[in-house]
């Protein structure tokens, strides 16, 4: 398992089940999200909506919670 720091949706099922600490900047949220890795890249859901504009290359994966929290 690894850690990401991503965008949050009270409303999405996968958001929810995977967010270990959910926080608040300029009225948006994010959370860091728990998340399992293949070939160095986090495993995330393919979404309708987001047209494929996050790019999981240029994520930053945190090896431990911790990390981050220190980061948020």
């Amino acid at each position: 398992m690894a850690y990401i720091i991503d965008s949050y949706s009270k409303y999405d099922v996968w958001d929810r089940k995977h967010s270990v600490y959910k926080f608040e900047v300029n009225e948006n949220w994010y959370a860091i999200k728990e998340v399992e890795m293949d070939w160095g890249l986090p495993l995330l859901p393919e979404r309708m909506d987001e047209h494929g504009d996050k790019d999981r290359r240029i994520m930053h994966v945190y090896d431990t919670k911790e990390e981050a929290f220190m980061f948020a």
